[in-house]
């Protein structure tokens, strides 16, 4: 007998559970005990590692636009950038000065978002996008999403390079005591070192830091430094209009 799915959503429900093993402090539990996610389709759909928006021609066509276009932002944030200006693509050229080092020929999506995130004066560009509101704020994180995913693209495209077959098989399955069976895992991915906030990633940092207590020996004091939104230093770099919030935790 074959199940069949529904053909406008799939709903599907997983119950939470807490790993053996893994460090309470960084994985929290969640309060909720199930969580709910719609799939669009059945599942066996292709699903494009992409974001994307659908324009409507002249013509009555409908054509996909991805985030990676140049035409992205300005169609999508039309509030933000008025003059139809040129979002991020693939084909920015990098211009550095005689003393500065290119690593890169093309900007990078994290530059361009930097660039575009840092507030200038008035003489020198317009700082429009900051008066936003909640569109600035989805703007900054549809930037954070669209650089992530890329990355995540890339290290999935770029496996071999990355020599991600010496992670895999008996390593990763001992340190989960074993209970995996990897002829029925499928297909995964290993994120390396150099991806922020992996396992590796962790990993790395701490040995970074008992190499350094090794070479320097053990710190004498450890410094937490706080900020209050009274400072100066804060008050005199807000927007008109803005103030800050004491937060209470």
């Amino acid at each position: 007998m074959q199940e069949k799915f529904p053909e406008q959503h799939t709903d599907v429900r997983a119950c939470i559970h807490f790993q053996q093993g893994t460090d309470g402090r960084r994985y929290n539990l969640l309060t909720a005990n199930e969580i709910a996610v719609i799939i669009p389709g059945d599942g066996s759909e292709e699903v494009s590692d992409k974001c994307d928006i659908v324009l409507r021609l002249q013509g009555g066509q409908l054509q996909h636009i991805s985030q990676l276009s140049h035409a992205y932002t300005p169609l999508h944030y039309v509030l933000l950038f008025p003059s139809g200006e040129e979002g991020w693509h693939l084909d920015i050229p990098l211009n550095v000065n005689d003393h500065g080092q290119q690593q890169a020929k093309k900007v990078i999506q994290l530059l361009y978002y930097a660039f575009h995130l840092h507030p200038r004066p008035d003489n020198m560009d317009h700082n429009n996008i900051f008066h936003g509101g909640r569109l600035f704020q989805q703007y900054m994180v549809d930037g954070w999403v669209s650089i992530e995913q890329s990355n995540l693209n890339w290290i999935r495209n770029n496996q071999k390079q990355l020599r991600a077959d010496c992670y895999r098989g008996l390593t990763d399955n001992i340190l989960n005591d074993g209970v995996d069976d990897l002829a029925q895992t499928g297909h995964s991915i290993i994120l390396p070192s150099s991806h922020t906030g992996s396992p590796r990633y962790m990993h790395q940092l701490l040995q970074d830091s008992l190499a350094i207590c090794h070479a320097c020996k053990k710190p004498d004091l450890f410094l937490t430094m706080t900020a209050n939104g009274s400072w100066p230093e804060i008050t005199e770099n807000l927007l008109p209009g803005k103030k800050t919030y004491l937060m209470h935790y």
